[in-house]
């Protein structure tokens, strides 16, 4: 019987390939050292681009190749896991080819598949194994390569992965690295544990809601996490010189009520933390916002406490809702504490006096009347030292908008006709605080009117405001603005009205003014 030599298939496979890129006329590269798992590095020229000069033609692609084979048996193969460790990192377009013979030798068919995503994971997630296994010979260990029928690319092979070259973007490198380095991470890639000691575990609570300055941690060990499996050496482990614990605030609001009607909500975020096992007193919440802090324990007590600095800003809707609370915890109250994704936390409290009411309620009169001229678009901050600075002119602003009567004596210098014809007072009041200029322009209708020889009497009711606005600008720089609003608003209201220096309000007590009266065909100094 004569002896039938088996074919050399390794050689065989090769020479199939060379001839495959030679019939396509691709450059290819055989590589002499066999030592990182290639056997050849492919050149596939692109096709200019019209219109593009010379120095931004695209350049070509290259590709590295390792080429298998197998005679019979399933469609797979297998490479180190040294070597497909470095695919995984190769900046380069990678493909394994596996030519697959009949056992016959009658048929053959050429498979091949990129690597990409899918055997990137498999290499990754294989070397962590190792790592936890403590299998530092990663040539010894295969990494399996399995082929189906639609990896069957027996009759394009070089054009598919001059394709597959071709449509990638030219950040295919970066992109590539950056899905090497994010496999196997899915919510995060550092986890840990930490060690406390039982008579700290109330300092750690209350620190992790802020209220105490430094967590009591013994010791604390990091670990890398990839696939579920941590890396055998930790990041970090040992006692840290100092330790922050944080929990992630949640947006929540503050809803005061007072027996007396008056209402407040405030705005802000919580933080509350509680330990498994532990009694339910030993739980905190904190309530922060920028005027004031809600303190919570497990078992129901509120503390409260303020957070106004003369120096630091704050927005007008925050100081007028510290000074509505202020308002309605004069009063029984309840408490009412809502958090995102948390049902609502209530209780009551007794009446709150503070040594400083008189001031805040001064604060709550000036925040309700600043208020009255800001649109839904203004958001005025300043500091409290900045109305200090300024209260004898919030003071004129706050006594000219503010509901009640007002009485305005004058004497004039000879008789003139009664003004029985007299309806309104218009002017208009302005003042600056910080960066920010208030204005108001408006009307009070008038009560009464008296007179008695040169000596006039009259009492206008409440103001109502026709315009106005808070704007980041000087009180300088609006008063022309001011002054040519005031006018056209006051030509619009008609007859019967009368206005004081043009109209300015703060010039009222003055011991010499011009009155101006609209309709009545004179005007004359005031004494």
């Amino acid at each position: 019987m004569k002896n039938i030599a088996t074919p050399n298939y390794p050689d065989l496979a090769e020479t199939r390939f060379q001839e495959l890129c030679d019939w396509r006329n691709v450059t290819r590269h055989k590589v002499n050292q066999d030592r990182t798992g290639w056997d050849y590095l492919l050149e596939f020229e692109r096709d200019r681009i019209t219109g593009l000069p010379h120095d931004k033609q695209p350049g070509s692609a290259a590709a590295r190749i390792q080429v298998k084979s197998k005679a019979g048996g399933s469609t797979s193969t297998s490479v180190k896991l040294s070597n497909a460790l470095r695919f995984t990192r190769e900046p380069d377009f990678c493909f394994i080819v596996l030519f697959w013979f009949s056992k016959d030798g009658l048929s053959e068919k050429i498979y091949a598949r990129h690597f990409h995503e899918p055997l990137m994971e498999a290499a990754l997630r294989r070397a962590r194994e190792a790592d936890r296994d403590a299998v530092d010979a990663l040539h010894r260990i295969r990494v399996p390569i399995g082929f189906t029928a639609e990896d069957d690319h027996s009759g394009d092979l070089i054009e598919w992965m001059r394709g597959i070259c071709d449509r990638q973007p030219e950040n295919y490198a970066s992109d590539k690295r950056k899905l090497a380095e994010g496999l196997g991470y899915n919510d995060s890639r550092i986890h840990g544990k930490f060690t406390v000691r039982r008579e700290d575990l109330q300092t750690l609570i209350d620190h992790s809601v802020g209220l105490a300055p430094v967590a009591p941690i013994e010791s604390v060990i990091f670990q890398d996490k990839r696939f579920g499996i941590d890396a055998r050496i930790p990041v970090f482990e040992g006692k840290p010189t100092v330790s922050h614990i944080n929990v992630a605030p949640q947006p929540a609001s503050l809803t005061v009520t007072g027996l007396s009607g008056h209402s407040a909500t405030i705005d802000g975020e919580m933080r509350s933390f509680a330990l498994p096992g532990l009694p339910l007193a030993t739980a905190r919440g904190v309530f922060s916002s920028p005027t004031l802090n809600v303190t919570i324990q497990g078992d129901g007590h509120f503390g409260i406490s303020y957070n106004l600095q003369a120096d630091t800003p704050y927005a007008l809707s925050s100081l007028k809702a510290f000074c509505d609370f202020q308002r309605a915890s004069r009063s029984p109250m309840t408490i009412r504490l809502n958090v995102a994704n948390m049902p609502p936390i209530e209780t009551t409290a007794p009446a709150q006096q503070s040594k400083d009411d008189d001031w805040f309620r001064w604060l709550g009169a000036v925040a309700d009347c600043l208020s009255l001229v800001c649109r839904t678009d203004n958001a005025p901050t300043f500091t409290i030292q900045q109305i200090v600075d300024q209260e004898d002119a919030i003071l004129r602003f706050v006594d000219s908008v503010i509901d009640g009567e007002c009485t305005v004596q004058f004497t004039l210098d000879r008789e003139i006709e009664p003004l029985s014809g007299l309806r309104n007072l218009l002017g208009y009041v302005m003042v600056e605080i910080g960066e920010f200029t208030f204005w108001a322009i408006l009307r009070r209708p008038c009560l009464r009117y008296e007179t008695e020889g040169l000596r006039h009497v009259v009492v206008f009711g409440n103001p109502v405001i026709l315009d106005g606005v808070a704007v980041r600008s000087s009180m300088q720089l609006q008063r022309e603005t001011v002054q040519e609003r005031f006018k056209k608003l006051s030509q619009q209201i008609g007859t019967g009205s009368m206005a004081f220096n043009g109209g300015n309000l703060s010039a009222l007590g003055g011991e010499s003014l011009d009155i101006n009266l609209v309709g009545f065909g004179q005007s004359a100094p005031i004494r």
